[in-house]
């Protein structure tokens, strides 16, 4: 059975995520000895959540070497591999 052109693109976007190339965002998760660093793409990121709209803009985001970079040691990496499951699924 052939793909569609929308699995397809999930495929293609699930690729990036997971060779992290051309990544513009780190996201600093976790508390010590757990700590993950999570390079990701802003404009997925933002298209995706109105929270990762207001946290990679002007007004709230930190940028380092040309990327953004949050941290969010609150947030087990656990918990943050589930939020970024759903922002898949939504």
């Amino acid at each position: 059975m052939a793909k569609t052109f929308s699995e397809d693109l999930a495929e293609d976007f699930k690729n990036l995520y997971e060779t992290k190339e051309r990544y513009d965002t780190i996201i600093t998760v976790g508390k010590e000895p757990n700590v993950k660093s999570i390079h990701a793409h802003s404009v997925i990121l933002c298209t995706r959540s109105p929270y990762f709209r207001k946290a990679l803009s002007d007004d709230w985001a930190k940028r380092k070497d040309g990327n953004f970079v949050l941290s969010h040691p609150d947030i087990s990496v656990l918990a943050f591999n589930l939020i970024l499951g759903r922002l898949k699924k939504s």
